[in-house]
């Protein structure tokens, strides 16, 4: 097992807990208007 293949993944689940972060913190600011776009892309 090289690193690189290591890293792919951990910058992966790294970069998804950021937008985790980043959408609840904006959900948090601008009420329901994140989770209606939210369900825009969804749909």
């Amino acid at each position: 097992m090289g690193y690189k293949l290591l890293i792919i993944p951990v910058v992966v689940v790294v970069l998804g807990i950021i937008f985790i972060l980043v959408m609840s913190a904006r959900r948090e600011q601008s009420g329901g208007k994140a989770q209606d776009r939210m369900k825009e892309f969804a749909i």
